[in-house]
């Protein structure tokens, strides 16, 4: 923006006052010719804001600077800084003044033709125009497409949540039903090997008893004088020999069916645990996707079933107790993987 311009959008027509010798006649033209600039002021504004933003074509812009200097001399007149001697000489000087303007405002917004600078300065605000509404047609668009775009990630975002929360779901379950399948085989082989080991061990026990391979006691022959005496003793050694065997065997056979129970309550903990998880998955797809709550209180409770303490049966409570600790455990530790 050159200085031409500068000056004219620091033009103040409402700071015009006209002066107090005038009579009320011509200080009533004087308001009026000051509203008749303001009509001018603002339509050249218009075209000098648009030249500020826009290559305007030079030609265009030599009529613009002319409408600004015109306008500018005109203005100046009004504003003038000039002692007058009498009161004649100030009305004669603002009647021309008032006449000069008149005749500046008609041939401003003269429809004709030949009117070049109004053409040019209508050409300047019309290509302005043109570009607004390009730009706010653009704008628009841009809006639109962002406005898309956001849908668009958002949605994606869903789908990224849902598709990350059943991969997590199904490692999860798969997690808990690998851990069945181990205890399971793990509680069968203790229990074959308790029911051989006690099988086995009443067969011996029998034959033990009817051979008599721990003898109870045992006889002691004295001789005395030629005459033979025999006295019957407990075998002590033998029988806390004999009580140590059983006593190991005894406890070989409890500590099999011991882990039996162990292994046969953890595979119907990640038996009960697998299935909450799959339950989960068949409600979800069940439901709205755009029911959150629904589907986080589902998620809660299937939380709650499968971290809650379950009690089987085949071990105390405080057992259970542990393993569901320890199982709360490797399932934060697997998730954290």
């Amino acid at each position: 923006m050159n200085n031409q311009f500068k000056d004219f959008l620091a033009i103040d027509l409402d700071k015009s006052v006209a002066p107090l010798n005038l009579v009320p006649s011509d200080q009533i033209n004087f308001q009026n010719n000051i509203v008749k600039l303001k009509e001018i002021f603002r339509f050249i504004k218009k075209a000098a804001d648009v030249s500020t933003f826009v290559d305007v074509p030079k030609q265009l812009l030599a009529r613009l600077e002319e409408s600004v200097t015109m306008f500018t001399e005109q203005s100046d007149k009004v504003n003038i800084k000039k002692e007058f001697k009498t009161t004649s000489e100030v009305a004669s000087y603002y009647r021309q003044v008032f006449e000069s303007i008149l005749r500046y405002h008609s041939e401003f917004f003269e429809p004709s033709s030949n009117n070049v600078r109004l053409i040019a300065l209508n050409s300047i605000i019309n290509y302005g125009s043109e570009l607004a509404e390009g730009f706010q047609g653009n704008l628009a668009k841009l809006v639109n497409d962002l406005e898309t775009s956001i849908a668009s990630s958002n949605n994606l975002f869903v789908e990224l949540s849902n598709k990350s929360k059943s991969i997590l779901i199904d490692n999860y379950a798969g997690v808990f039903e690998a851990e069945e399948k181990k205890h399971t085989a793990i509680s069968r082989s203790w229990l074959t090997v308790g029911i051989l080991a006690t099988i086995l061990f009443v067969i011996v026990f029998k034959i033990s008893i009817n051979h008599e391979w721990f003898p109870s006691t045992i006889s002691m022959k004295n001789i005395v004088d030629g005459k033979t005496t025999t006295n019957e003793i407990f075998n002590y050694p033998l029988l806390i020999s004999k009580y140590l065997i059983v006593s190991l065997i005894v406890f070989f056979i409890v500590f099999c069916f011991k882990q039996f129970s162990i292994n046969k309550n953890l595979q119907i903990i990640n038996q009960h645990r697998k299935n909450a998880i799959n339950s989960y998955k068949l409600f979800e797809a069940s439901l709205n996707r755009a029911d959150t709550s629904s589907a986080n209180l589902i998620m809660l409770q299937v939380a709650k079933a499968i971290y809650e303490t379950v009690h089987t049966g085949y071990v105390g409570k405080g057992d259970s107790s542990n393993m569901s600790s320890q199982l709360i455990e490797m399932t934060k530790l697997g998730e954290s993987k």
